[in-house]
């Protein structure tokens, strides 16, 4: 699944990939831009650097990243 989005700031980029009972979700930032993400997953998962986790909402997963490339990978739900 593949989404996109023109924001005042540029293009958003969301591509969702699932296999084996496991999600890929990819995600672009535009330059200059902070996003929050909200990964549907209750159990904390491995992310990259430059990923802050903020906090916990319902049976999501709020992270803050800054503009760039960012693959979050869990389980399905």
């Amino acid at each position: 699944f593949d989404f996109t989005f023109d924001s005042p700031r540029g293009e958003i980029e969301s591509h969702w990939h699932e296999k084996d009972g496991h999600v890929s979700w990819r995600i672009v930032v535009p330059p200059n831009a902070v996003a929050e993400v909200y990964v549907p997953s209750k159990e904390k998962i491995p992310v990259q650097e430059g990923v802050k986790f903020l906090r916990t909402d319902a049976d999501r997963l709020v992270y803050e990243v800054g503009s760039g490339k960012y693959t979050f990978t869990f389980m399905k739900r």
